[in-house]
């Protein structure tokens, strides 16, 4: 689903903000860095990219994360010339760049931890306006999803975040675009739309909207906070069911960990959908895995007729 702010930026700002404020710039060796500006140049040297933002150049190596909205990049993808879709520029030239890392005092120079890349931060956001042959117009523009590999369009989706066939929109429905403006349409890397549409998979589904955690410890004595909210399809429900179980479990490699189960409730606004949500404190624990916030988790639908309709998460630890 759109989202308003990338965590990412929003962590980085966080932290330089916090160090500055308690003045850990100057007592560390390593002070946090955060730099977010255009991308003035793009080269391979002996395996790293070095990438100029603003004029700070910075070393990114194949273990430096590097992502776009969508997916994680390569090197070679980092600095491929080709344009992307509607851009005129060479590859990531003249897009938005926000690095975090550490400036290593000793060595002078900007040791990266992520990069995080978007061409622009562009949204579209109001009613559909036409729907031509599969093709969704939103405020009269167009309205074309990116099939770049660097930044590919995940599926378009209706506001509880299930994936829709857009063809089947209506005119006047509320719907809002990510991506870029090229000059001429809107290239999306999401889109939502509300109002009737029609799923494109009819099987039972579940879908994760969010999942937060918050390390609180110390871990043998006390458990993290954990919070997931998400939707269920309902269409496969019988006569007189009005609800769905919902089991909630960590995942730590291949470990597998129930936590809790919650309850899907039928969603007031979307016939034939529900919705869930979990707040809880996870158990404390001694186990160097179990003892810490999870990172990740497997939510499924336990109910009759969901045939396990399941999804596994990221979870955000803050």
């Amino acid at each position: 689903m759109p989202s308003a702010q990338n965590p990412l930026m929003f962590a980085a700002r966080t932290l330089l903000l916090f160090a500055l404020l308690t003045g850990a710039v100057l007592a560390q060796v390593r002070p946090p860095v955060v730099i977010e500006g255009p991308i003035d140049a793009l080269r391979m040297v002996n395996g790293e990219v070095v990438l100029t933002v603003m004029g700070r150049e910075t070393r990114i190596g194949a273990a430096v994360p590097v992502r776009t909205p969508t997916t994680t990049l390569t090197l070679a993808q980092l600095v491929s010339p080709a344009p992307l879709p509607g851009r005129a520029q060479a590859g990531f030239l003249g897009a938005t760049a926000v690095i975090t890392g550490e400036f290593d005092v000793t060595a002078a120079k900007i040791l990266a931890h992520d990069v995080f890349i978007e061409p622009a931060e562009n949204v579209m956001g109001g009613v559909v306006t036409a729907v031509v042959q599969g093709l969704v117009w939103v405020n009269g523009a167009r309205v074309l999803m990116l099939t770049d590999p660097r930044l590919p369009a995940r599926p378009p989706v209706d506001p509880l975040g299930f994936a829709i066939d857009p063809g089947s929109a209506t005119v006047g429905a509320p719907a809002v675009a990510e991506g870029y403006w090229d000059g001429v349409e809107f290239r999306a890397h999401a889109l939502e739309i509300g109002g009737k549409t029609r799923l494109v998979d009819l099987r039972p589904q579940l879908v994760v909207e969010r999942a937060t955690a918050r390390e609180l410890g110390p871990n043998a004595q006390r458990g993290d906070e954990l919070e997931v909210r998400g939707a269920v399809t309902m269409l496969h429900v019988t006569r007189g069911t009005t609800t769905q179980a919902i089991a909630v479990s960590r995942v730590d490699g291949s470990r597998v960990t129930w936590l809790a189960t919650t309850t899907a409730t039928p969603a007031t606004d979307f016939p034939g959908f529900g919705t869930f949500s979990l707040r809880m404190t996870t158990p404390p624990s001694g186990d160097p895995e179990l003892g810490k916030a999870p990172r990740r988790v497997r939510v499924v639908n336990t109910s009759p007729g969901a045939n396990g309709a399941m999804q596994e998460f990221d979870v955000v630890v803050r």
